[in-house]
């Protein structure tokens, strides 16, 4: 895993590309990197630069508005993500039935999330809403079937 620096743990795959350059800026002691990400919170798409310091949030510029500010907060402090994916059914007009997370869970639990996909093979009938994996990799968030199978 490739790291900024060695105060900051903060891999790129994780926040994107740094802004500076990946250079690190000394400010009264404090170690600082600053990252650049896009809000997806809305269709305008903002270019913010989030200036971390000493492992939080420091400064965020770019936001158009404060749901901006609190994405890139989230963003880089703990990351989440709905995961989205496909499983077998056994017996219905489909072959498979798309799932997905009931609510954002975090990124370092998205590998253990399509792991316990991988053993699941659902029976017919499947309604939309169904739980499919309870409590998944222990985040507290459930698995559901996003669609309705019929038997064929």
């Amino acid at each position: 895993m490739e790291l900024y620096s060695s105060r900051l743990e903060i891999p790129e795959a994780v926040f994107g590309k740094p802004c500076n350059a990946g250079r690190i800026i000394e400010a009264e002691g404090d170690c600082s990197t600053g990252y650049g990400i896009t809000c997806i919170n809305c269709p305008m798409g903002c270019s913010l630069n989030v200036v971390m310091k000493n492992g939080s949030v420091h400064n965020v510029t770019g936001a158009a508005c404060k749901r901006g500010i609190a994405y890139a907060e989230l963003e880089c402090t703990n990351p989440t993500r709905i995961v989205t994916s496909t499983v077998p059914v056994c017996g219905g007009g489909l072959r498979r039935v798309s799932v997905k997370t009931e609510s954002a869970i975090p990124k370092s639990k998205i590998a253990a999330c399509l792991h316990s996909l991988k053993e699941i093979e659902l029976e017919v009938p499947v309604k939309i809403g169904a739980i499919v994996v309870h409590n998944v990799g222990n985040t507290g968030v459930d698995i559901v079937a996003t669609r309705n199978v019929r038997a064929s």
